[in-house]
């Protein structure tokens, strides 16, 4: 999990220059609760904030946002750690299950409070590289929402390649919302002949010589440095053009550095660049080079364009714009395949390391489908009950068609995936894999897709149409094979059962076996969502054949429940509307 900690680890600011201009910028912004940076890719956003934090000491939580977190449920679950690990609390924070769906900006705002509680101000909390959750996201609206409430002596600072997204426009409005843009960010002479005498003492580098460049390099920190690093005389450099791009300037640069390096570095860097973040242990068995930890060590000390996270067991990651150029260099120096297989390496090497995101991401790229399949069988579970719906749904979505149809239990997680959010979709899925399982006689198989199959009609509530076949399949079901194998396949049975006869055959002779079963267990079961819809039916059921001593029993429990379903509107409704209705 070393990778996934650098997620939501600071990265080192090194050396770095301490921009007092921009320090003393910062101080004023944090005026306002909210601080968004945004500049292009190598500005030096993320260093700025880095040793502005490290320079006064802040408490600081530090997440980097990727294209990952553009799915709700996988940010909340990743800053859950951070918020954890930064307070060092036991008690785990919300996770978006599907059953919040209908009241996200309540969750979120509710989350936001208790992280902010935990961290126990004054401190900052950094969402680094927030344009990677992609253009549109949720999230932006939602963290827009709860941003709106960032309690005194804490601050948000968002760095990002991009301005505040439309949502964002109210807090700025209000005055909630502090910019430092390009425009303050960019170099001005004097820092950039500091940066140049701190890194490069033994070159005479004139303040002359740089205003020269600075109409080219225009504040660009990144393209500064790939100059000074080919060692070539500032006076001899000429530029057709006035103003270039820094993709342009960066790829020209870096191209004339890269070959000068010897074969074994180049072959390092262009196969490591597979890794979003990577330890010396990884590269060292992706590349075969003994000299991983050594070659990391220099890149990030020099600090061209590699970031180190954390001191004792340190993972590294590159620069996006130099990551970027060396992934080209390696799509020309491999063949197809060749490309393929240094993408699937990597990811099994992820995958052993438990970073499941990353590893799935490359062995998707790398077509390494055997892999996959093993990985979404061994995890799903977990995902899903960490609200990762969407996630594990694309995982088996990505996966060709033939790979899907060979295995049943793949069609059976991505009907778990779909459940709560297309009931009815999820219901197609369900039946298929429960005609697979019928053919290979899997019994587990068979009562857990009997189950999903009931609790989509269950949970879209607004038709039965079709269900009672099922109920008719169920008695075929426990004839063939009596027991569900295992305590858990038990007890969905009878949640699924009883409450699929609860709804559609209310007269039917076996309810009341199955409702009994279901009082005597419900209470033990760790899903909250399964306690609160048993603990409303059991006293719907229990009000109708008049036994009101167990209906007085569930009430009182009902009210104990209420507190713990403060996050989801939806959930402390029904168990306010049940326990009214008990009174």
């Amino acid at each position: 999990m070393a990778l996934t900690l650098a997620k939501l680890t600071r990265p080192d600011a090194g050396e770095a220059l301490l921009r007092e201009r921009l320090f003393a910028r910062l101080d004023t912004a944090r005026n306002s609760p909210l601080v968004w940076i945004s500049a292009p890719a190598g500005a030096g956003k993320t260093t700025l904030i880095s040793s502005y934090i490290e320079s006064n000491n802040y408490r600081n939580l530090w997440y980097q946002v990727d294209k990952g977190d553009a799915d709700m449920a996988t940010f909340f679950h990743y800053l859950g750690q951070a918020v954890k690990s930064t307070t060092r609390s036991r008690k785990k924070m919300p996770t978006l299950t599907p059953e919040y769906q209908l009241g996200i900006p309540e969750f979120t705002r509710n989350y936001f409070r208790e992280a902010f509680h935990r961290l126990q101000p004054p401190a900052l909390l950094v969402l680094d590289n927030f344009q990677d959750a992609g253009e549109g996201a949720e999230l932006y609206e939602m963290l827009a929402g709860a941003f709106a409430e960032i309690p005194k002596d804490i601050n948000v600072i968002i760095i990002s390649r991009t301005e505040p997204p439309a949502p964002f426009a109210r807090l700025r409005a209000n005055q909630q919302l502090s910019q430092i843009n390009w425009a303050d960010l960019q170099f001005t002479i004097d820092e950039e002949l500091a940066i140049t005498q701190q890194r490069y003492p033994h070159r005479n580098i004139t303040k002359q010589q740089l205003q020269k460049l600075h109409t080219h390099i225009r504040g660009w920190i990144s393209g500064l440095i790939l100059l000074l690093e080919q060692g070539v005389e500032l006076d001899q450099v000429e530029f057709e053009n006035k103003e270039l791009s820094q993709e342009y300037l960066f790829d020209y640069f870096a191209t004339e550095i890269f070959y000068k390096i010897d074969k074994d570095t180049q072959q390092f860097l262009i196969k490591t660049s597979m890794l979003p973040k990577m330890t010396a242990s990884i590269c060292k068995q992706l590349t075969g080079n003994r000299a991983a930890s050594k070659i990391l060590s220099e890149l990030a000390r020099k600090q061209y364009f590699t970031v180190r996270h954390g001191q004792l067991k340190p993972s590294y990651e590159y620069h996006p714009l130099f990551r970027e150029f060396l992934q080209n260099r390696a799509e020309d120096s491999f063949a197809e395949n060749e490309y393929k297989n240094l993408q699937s390496t990597a990811g099994v090497l992820l995958a052993k390391e438990g970073d499941i995101d990353y590893a799935m991401s490359l062995l998707e790229q790398g077509e390494n489908w055997p892999v996959m399949t093993e990985l979404i069988l061994k995890y799903a579970k977990e995902q899903i009950e960490l609200g990762r719906n969407r996630q594990v749904s694309h995982w088996i979505q990505a996966l060709p068609d033939d790979v899907i149809e060979q295995q049943p239990w793949l069609i059976y997680w991505h009907g778990m995936s779909r459940l709560q959010y297309e009931n009815n979709a999820a219901r197609d899925v369900f039946e298929k894999a429960y005609a697979r399982f019928k053919l290979k006689k899997d019994i587990l198989g068979l009562y857990l897709s009997w189950c999903g199959i009931a609790d989509s009609y269950v949970f879209v509530f607004n038709s039965f149409a079709g269900a009672d076949r099922w109920v008719k399949e169920l008695e075929w079901l426990q004839q063939t094979y009596p027991d569900p194998p295992g305590m858990e396949a038990r007890g969905r049975l009878i949640f699924s059962a009883s409450q699929l006869i609860f709804w559609i055959q209310p007269n039917h002779p076996l309810l009341p076996k199955w409702m009994g079963q279901m009082e005597k267990i419900y209470r033990f079961v760790p899903n909250k969502f399964l306690v609160i819809m048993s603990s409303v039916q059991l006293s719907v059921y229990y009000s109708q054949v008049g036994e009101m001593s167990k209906v007085c029993n569930i009430s009182k429990r009902i009210e104990k429940l209420i507190p713990s379903v403060n996050h989801s509107p939806l959930l402390k409704s029904l168990l306010l509307m049940t326990s009214y209705a008990n009174d």
